[in-house]
């Protein structure tokens, strides 16, 4: 195997690792040995990779977050009417409840440690800062085209993105209790049906 491949498999088995201890057991309660020995690999090959625990948890949000990147930036496309991008994008959130809550208790973890630390929590809340201002962009498009009533877009956008981090966290708590990406697409149009203007 080159080692360029081995090294990108080394840094791939840590993440691994780390998603499901910090899963298992929570941030706090796991150490970089219990990340190295789950994972198969030395301390120094896990400082190569990563200067800290931290760090770990920081790449596993940034891959949680990349996949949904693509279905997100449909709210980009200022081809479509501002509602009609709106509902395209909506469904882009089913990922994040996709597959086990393994991903979504991680999301917990995550938001636990930035509670206590200025850095993680200034890393954590760079996204939905941009999900909010790309949303808010979005509203304002409507309200300049006119596919919109004159609302507070500022508002409007917090409630989107209040909407979907409140779904992730009632689909942790109550997994099987319904469809939470069908829940984020259905409290997306109604919030439309309130500010949408009739033709």
């Amino acid at each position: 195997m080159a080692r360029k491949d081995q090294s990108r498999e080394t840094r791939s088995r840590i993440l691994e690792a780390g998603r499901d201890l910090f899963a298992e057991q929570g941030y706090e309660a796991t150490g970089v040995a219990l990340i190295c020995d789950r994972a198969g690999v030395s301390k120094g090959a896990f400082y190569h990779h990563f200067p800290a625990k931290q760090a770990v948890l920081e790449a596993i949000f940034h891959d949680w977050l990349n996949r949904l990147e693509p279905g997100l930036d449909l709210w980009k496309d200022g081809s479509q009417p501002a509602p009609q991008a709106l509902l395209t994008a909506a469904p882009a959130a089913r990922p994040a409840f996709s597959g086990a809550d393994r991903s979504r208790r991680l999301l917990l973890e995550l938001w636990n440690q930035a509670a206590r630390d200025v850095d993680l929590a200034a890393m954590a809340r760079a996204p939905y800062r941009r999900y909010h201002d790309g949303l808010k962009n979005l509203l304002d498009r409507g309200v300049r085209q006119g596919s919109l009533r004159r609302h507070d877009t500022t508002t409007g956008a917090r409630v989107l993105v209040s909407l979907a981090l409140g779904a992730l966290l009632q689909s942790l708590l109550d997994p099987g209790d319904g469809d939470w990406g069908g829940v984020v697409t259905e409290g997306a149009s109604m919030l439309l049906r309130g500010i949408t203007k009739e033709s």
